[in-house]
């Protein structure tokens, strides 16, 4: 199937530009080519104000969050401003041999089915490809995820797809125009070293959306890192974001159908932030949001389970870390290590974050605070095997200065 989009764009020339008459317009999707290299739009009639109406081939892309960039050039070879726009493909699955009539995306939160905002469905099909441009003027800079899902004629919702993507508003550097930023996930590779992210027309406050790419990411506790550069060379202020990869272990042979976590102290079963899932499973791998704002300096726990269609809950997937923050600056996270399952049958696995630490002390201890189980962990990961009674226990991991006490259960 080819995938086209039919646009209508009105190119004004800039004042600069008042007297001359717009004989060129080309658009790009994503990627600017050079002035001049990009895909022709036919100017019927030369004009200063000009309302053209094309069709963009899509049948190249894949689908996700996508920019199309559009620029007009007058008789005496001057370029205009650029304008853009950002828009959103999807290839929905059939939800059954029966066409597609309904179409609908929302972002974060389901409001139900048949509530979200609807897109138009002009032929209906058991396979469709959409093109469609998202309101993201509400949101707030961040991650979000932005989900689709369709319905058949006879009522039937299908499976629903989703895509993940940043929203950053990025400060000034300065008096001076934004020409270049950049972005990093946990590891500052230096200035003008990290991913760019393009930018089309310079200024002083900017806002951005784009796909961060999370496919080569570890699961645990992430921060994600902005910054712009201005015209004179002057990097600004960098603004961040903090997430959480997980990978869900099995409930069993059940799908998993919610998904909560929580830091430091248990709310209580169901009570805990709820985490969107995209689809059910028995084995799930999500990405999400974690606000950290009213959490002090020194050691936390942050804590996720997941429970099936059967009421069950499963096992608790646990990770410790050690937050630093004055309150200015962006806060500092480091993961200490990752804990599971709990409850276990015999063996016990804990990953050590920084694989360069010496060899890491467990313990053990019963209720009653007598130490029956210590080891050192210097495999990577490490997989401890007590050899206990069932029942409840504390287990003492010290990595350096850092000394966290969890409750596990043996089965």
């Amino acid at each position: 199937m080819k995938k086209v989009i039919r646009i209508i764009i009105a190119l004004s020339l800039p004042a600069t530009l008042f007297a001359q008459d717009i004989t060129y317009a080309e658009y790009f999707i994503d990627t600017d080519p050079g002035f001049g290299d990009a895909v022709s739009i036919p100017v019927p009639a030369p004009g200063a104000d000009l309302t053209l109406n094309f069709t963009a081939d899509l049948q190249t892309l894949n689908p996700g969050v996508h920019h199309i960039f559009l620029r007009a050039k007058d008789d005496s070879e001057k370029w205009g401003t650029v304008v853009f726009s950002t828009f959103f493909m999807v290839k929905m699955p059939s939800p059954g041999a029966s066409n597609i009539h309904q179409m609908e995306y929302f972002i974060d939160t389901d409001p139900g089915f048949g509530e979200a905002t609807p897109i138009p469905v002009t032929t209906p099909g058991t396979d469709l490809s959409f093109d469609f441009t998202a309101d993201l003027a509400t949101l707030n800079p961040g991650i979000h995820q932005i989900f689709f899902r369709g319905k058949d004629v006879t009522g039937k919702w299908g499976t629903v797809v989703f895509s993940t993507f940043f929203m950053v508003k990025m400060p000034s550097p300065g008096a001076s125009n934004i020409h270049q930023m950049e972005y990093f996930i946990d590891t500052d590779p230096g200035f003008g070293e990290a991913t760019p992210i393009p930018v089309t027309t310079p200024g002083t406050d900017l806002s951005f959306d784009f796909t961060a790419d999370l496919a080569t990411l570890n699961p645990g506790i992430h921060q994600i890192f902005f910054r712009g550069e201005n015209g004179s060379g002057k990097w600004g202020p960098v603004t961040h974001g903090t997430f959480l990869i997980v990978k869900i272990p099995s409930s069993g042979a059940s799908q998993i159908q919610q998904v909560e976590y929580f830091i430091d102290t248990d709310p209580g079963y169901g009570d805990a932030t709820q985490v969107n899932l995209p689809s059910t499973g028995t084995d799930l791998e999500i990405d999400f949001d974690v606000p950290l704002a009213g959490l002090t300096s020194g050691d936390h726990v942050l804590y996720i389970r997941a429970k099936n269609e059967l009421n069950q809950w499963g096992q608790l997937f646990i990770e410790a870390f050690s937050l630093s923050s004055d309150g200015k600056d962006p806060e500092e996270i480091h993961s200490l290590f990752k804990l599971y399952p709990n409850p276990a049958s015999n063996q016990i696995t804990i990953e050590i974050a920084n694989e360069t630490h010496n060899p890491v002390p467990v313990k053990i201890s019963d209720l009653h605070g007598a130490t029956v189980f210590e080891t050192l962990c210097d495999d990577h990961p490490c997989i401890i095997e007590p050899g206990l009674p069932g029942g409840l226990y504390f287990i003492t991991i010290e990595i350096d200065e850092h000394n966290i006490t969890q409750k596990i259960i043996l089965k």
